[in-house]
């Protein structure tokens, strides 16, 4: 069975990398603990890891900046099928694809703003924050 590699989460604030190069190509051979890919993030370049054996079915993304947990490659078993896999693997950034804001069809008001008959559209005023202030001094 096929198996995702993901770009793995290197240090405890890291939230992207950048793949700088691949260190096997598509159809190679792997084994765990090979390493697969260069991987630079803000502190360091290093060698990542395969996970599991098997062959590099497909590289999803050749080089650049990728974020933690998005699908880079697969490793499986020599023509396997992972179109399937393929499908369901994340987008380049690891977010779902933007879905297209939604837009008000005539008659409508869009839902943040606000209108009188007669007045042009008003933004919905934002909740007003409290923001702390300092101690008074006392006995002065």
């Amino acid at each position: 069975m096929a198996t995702e590699v993901k770009l793995p989460r290197l240090g405890q604030g890291m939230e992207s990398g950048t793949i700088v190069r691949w260190l096997k190509t598509e159809g190679d051979a792997v084994a765990k603990g090979e390493p697969l890919y260069e991987l630079d993030t803000d502190k360091v370049t290093q060698e990542v890891e395969a996970e599991s054996d098997g062959v590099l079915l497909k590289i999803v993304v050749a080089d650049g900046e990728v974020d933690v947990g998005t699908t880079v490659g697969i490793i499986g078993t020599q023509d396997e099928d992972v179109t399937a896999l393929l499908a369901g693997a994340q987008g380049g950034n690891g977010d779902a694809p933007d879905a297209p804001a939604p837009v008000a069809e005539e008659g409508e008001e869009a839902a943040d703003e606000v209108r009188t008959e007669g007045e042009q559209p008003q933004p919905q005023a934002a909740e007003a924050v409290a923001e702390p202030t300092a101690p008074r001094a006392e006995g002065r």
